[in-house]
């Protein structure tokens, strides 16, 4: 087996380009669902009313009340049915009671209305792309980075769209494009952890383990124990035949997730057997 062929036959025991739809921006960055529209909606300008509203139905949220806090949207989007940020938290907590194309059907009439509501149309790209609909989510979030172009400057919750990007393009295998849409992430946001991370897969699945390696690094300074950055780097290291330094790094991932069945695998794959040292 080639260098490159090893490597990618680690790198898919791991979440990774294949799976890049479970990357999340939370703490826990491998671990769970993405967030949906972690792009916030624009604050409204309507009474505080709405503002109570949704803190309200936040805290409903983080207390796993979703139908509790889908009432509450929904009574004040009665009286404010074009409020921006009524309509995202709707969407939110529609997608959290698995009611995805309800959530999916609320933005898009919404938008027939309100066309020009650019994180509204990020919002929908993103529950496209959570549904494996890649080509209509690269579409629909191309559409919001245009409408944020004409109307105003990219800030950081845009990293967040070209990210997605970045994950279609690495998906449809198109990595150079992905490295683009990558680099423009990181230029409004440069510590998010997920934009480092496929950065240094891309790298790693080509080959290109020096700048894998810059990559990794730029992880490790924002999450020095997370297991995913340690097997990678450990599949790395073993294709430059630096064993021990391979082997140290799984013995760290195994302490931070020691149920881990693949980081065994991937021990016994590069050392020939398991030891728990």
């Amino acid at each position: 087996m080639s260098r490159t062929s090893l490597f990618l036959l680690l790198l898919l025991m791991q979440p990774g380009i294949a799976h890049a739809s479970r990357i999340s921006s939370s703490s826990n960055y491998l671990h769970k669902k993405p967030a949906v529209f972690q792009i916030k909606a624009v604050p409204s300008n309507n009474s505080s009313a709405i503002d109570y509203a949704i803190s309200q139905a936040d805290a409903a949220m983080r207390g796993n009340e979703a139908e509790r806090a889908l009432r509450i949207l929904q009574h004040y989007a009665e009286r404010n049915p074009d409020s921006e940020p009524l309509v995202i938290a709707q969407a939110k907590a529609l997608d959290a009671l698995n009611k995805t194309a309800d959530s999916v059907d609320l933005l898009r009439k919404y938008l027939a209305r309100i066309p020009n509501s650019i994180r509204a149309r990020a919002c929908l790209a993103d529950l496209y792309f959570l549904q494996g609909q890649f080509r209509l989510s690269r579409q629909t979030f191309i559409e919001s980075l245009k409408q944020t172009n004409t109307h105003t400057e990219h800030d950081a919750d845009d990293s967040f769209v070209f990210y997605r990007l970045a994950q279609i393009s690495a998906i449809d295998g198109d990595l150079d494009q992905s490295l683009h849409y990558l680099k423009d992430c990181l230029e409004l946001y440069p510590s998010y952890f997920p934009a480092h991370l496929l950065t240094a897969r891309i790298y790693a699945a080509r080959n290109q383990l020096k700048e894998a390696n810059a990559s990794y690094a730029k992880c490790f300074d924002l999450d020095k124990a997370n297991p995913a950055v340690l097997t990678e780097l450990a599949s790395i290291l073993a294709l430059q035949g630096k064993t021990l330094d391979a082997v140290e790094r799984l013995l760290r991932a195994h302490k931070e997730e020691p149920a881990s069945v693949d980081i065994v695998q991937m021990f016994i794959t590069i050392y020939g057997v398991w030891e728990d040292w």
